[in-house]
């Protein structure tokens, strides 16, 4: 039993696979009838947890053969989490081991669904604990980095890592596990994209973000959804407000076909204030009741 002490919640499959038996589930079960120790987490009895000083009792008699075994533990917890399709435990006990090379895997596998789920702080707390190195070997996490950089107002790096990024990952289509180079080609457009249009580059900026656009596979959204609004807000303080409208439109309609709620808010956002620069004061108002019907538990804007 000390083997399941490292974690933090259990099931009988998830027991059987760090222990080697076959009866994790029973002994739950009679753990939780006999009032020991366990509490059921959910209705089905499918996942419970440990009481914390009963944790803490078998963490202390299990330290020694702990001290040698727990990556090895993480590692098997880390492989079944996989293979249930939970991300976040997966990663963490991947960290833990540490086995930092499955967890830059599964962190890339599921990068792009993450930040369109508001994830980043979550991500970047696990990139923090790579070797700087692995980061590099891995083109969406080398770009996620850069993208964290644009997010975080780092921008005077911004050029010198897009560069390295780009002399890095040329002709990554003979580098297996690489993404298409044009995957690549237009995150770097969507980002240099972005930094002209905060720099107040109107006409770069859009450039740039239509390069993007242009040039990225149809399947990967992240990027194209990001280098739509800065294409339409350039085009709206270049006084093309048809142009910008028919953008945000766009971006819009993406936002609904992915459920991508950031995008989604901030395309209402800048419908709404292209209305009103149109004195339709009637559509702006329903802009935003749409917006407001978007809120609730939805990620925060990073777009």
């Amino acid at each position: 039993m000390w083997q399941t002490a490292i974690l933090g919640r259990l099931s009988g499959p998830l027991c059987d696979a760090l222990t080697g038996r076959t009866d994790g589930a029973a002994m739950l079960e009679q753990l939780e009838r006999n009032n020991l120790f366990v509490q059921p987490l959910d209705d089905e009895r499918r996942w419970y947890r440990y009481h914390h000083l009963f944790a803490e009792v078998l963490r202390g008699q299990g330290q020694a053969q702990l001290a040698g075994a727990t990556p090895e533990l993480h590692r098997r917890a880390a492989a079944w989490y996989e293979r249930a399709g939970l991300v976040l435990e997966a990663v963490d006990h991947a960290l833990g081991a540490p086995d930092h090379e499955r967890a830059a895997r599964s962190i890339e596998e599921h990068l792009y669904a993450m930040l369109q789920r508001g994830g980043m702080v979550t991500l970047r707390g696990w990139v923090d604990r790579l070797p700087r190195d692995l980061l590099h070997a891995h083109p969406r996490l080398d770009l996620f980095e850069a993208w964290v950089l644009f997010y975080t107002s780092q921008r005077d790096q911004l050029d010198a890592r897009l560069a390295a990024i780009e002399r890095r990952w040329r002709g990554a289509a003979d580098t297996a596990a690489a993404p298409e180079d044009d995957e690549i080609s237009g995150a770097v457009a969507t980002l240099r994209g972005s930094l002209a249009f905060v720099r107040g580059e109107l006409l770069l900026a859009s450039e740039w973000c239509r390069r993007s656009s242009s040039s990225l596979p149809a399947a990967n959204t992240f990027w194209r959804e990001m280098a739509l609004p800065n294409l339409g807000r350039a085009a709206m303080y270049s006084g093309e407000l048809g142009a910008s409208q028919e953008t945000f439109m766009r971006a819009g309609s993406a936002a609904r076909s992915t459920v991508d709620i950031p995008l989604l808010q901030v395309s209402l956002d800048q419908l709404a204030q292209l209305r009103e620069l149109q004195g339709d004061l009637i559509a702006v108002a329903a802009y935003y009741r749409q917006e407001l019907a978007t809120t609730g538990d939805a990620p925060p804007h990073h777009r």
